[in-house]
């Protein structure tokens, strides 16, 4: 009984979260972000969290090269919060996620594939609206929350079905944010390419 409430309590959280990130948005507070030493603590942080599903096993692979990226890493870590939540949710009965963080060109490249059942073709381009979930207990807010935050990082976001099964989501963050007269992206911009 007490494991079911500590449960619910983190999902009200999360929505919670989730509720004031788009009502109150803030602008991210830029630092240096080490994702050789931060990706690992924010997957053991979410492997001890009451929420997650042990039926489900992560899967981190960080390049040894990858360059210190100027971001929020509290904004950074709801994003993935709520992916992890997102793909655990998909897998109740088991399965896998895989975290890659990679450099493409002057980039950062973070994948979060899972194994999950996928999304229907016809849902793809509704994923990111607000409210919009397939779940029956979901407000639809995690999706949209993310975009919020890559976007403020001038980063892009996008969510594809995998080959072979499963949901794999794209974030493309740049080192440097705003330097070099870079420009935040306009609304509708790079949502999802198909594959």
């Amino acid at each position: 009984m007490l494991g079911y409430i500590i449960e619910e309590v983190d999902d009200l959280n999360r929505v919670v979260s989730n509720l004031l990130g788009l009502a109150r948005f803030r602008p991210p507070l830029f630092g240096p972000v080490d994702l050789e030493r931060e990706l690992p603590a924010l997957v053991d942080r979410w492997l001890r969290n009451e929420g997650h599903n042990p039926a489900v096993t992560i899967r981190l692979d960080v390049d040894e090269t990858i360059p210190t990226l100027y971001a929020d890493a509290r904004q950074l870590e709801q994003v993935f919060h709520n992916l992890l939540a997102n793909s655990e949710d998909a897998m109740e009965d088991g399965g896998s996620i895989e975290i890659r963080a990679r450099v493409c060109g002057g980039d950062v490249e973070i994948t979060v594939r899972d194994t999950g059942p996928g999304i229907s073709n016809g849902d793809l381009d509704r994923v990111f609206r607000k409210f919009f979930t397939t779940r029956e207990e979901g407000l639809g807010l995690g999706l949209p929350v993310c975009r919020q935050i890559v976007r403020a990082h001038n980063g892009e976001i996008r969510l594809d079905n995998a080959a072979g099964g499963g949901v794999v989501v794209t974030l493309r963050l740049p080192r440097h944010p705003l330097g070099h007269g870079a420009q935040l992206p306009v609304e509708g911009e790079w949502e999802r390419t198909g594959q």
